[in-house]
């Protein structure tokens, strides 16, 4: 099963000139059976829990925040390794 999201992408170039984070939302595409697990987004600046965002991990130990929601993915994750 493929599931077609949204990350962020961090402006390195701008951050090096600036000092100032700049986010670039970028469409991402991937296997579902290949997520290791799933778990709620913390908001760092707020330590609250943000309910449009969740992360994933793969198996290579890679991880993102996704724009799905963690209710969401956990539904497909469930239904990928059933």
């Amino acid at each position: 099963m493929i599931h077609r999201t949204q990350i962020e992408l961090i402006d390195n170039k701008h951050e090096e000139l600036t000092g100032k984070e700049l986010l670039i939302p970028v469409d991402m595409v991937f296997r579902v059976d290949l997520v290791m697990s799933v778990r709620e987004h913390l908001e760092e600046e707020t330590n609250e829990i943000n309910p449009d965002k969740c992360v994933i991990y793969f198996f290579e130990e890679k991880s993102f925040i996704i724009h799905t929601p963690y209710r969401e993915m956990v539904k497909l994750f469930i239904e990928a390794n059933r």
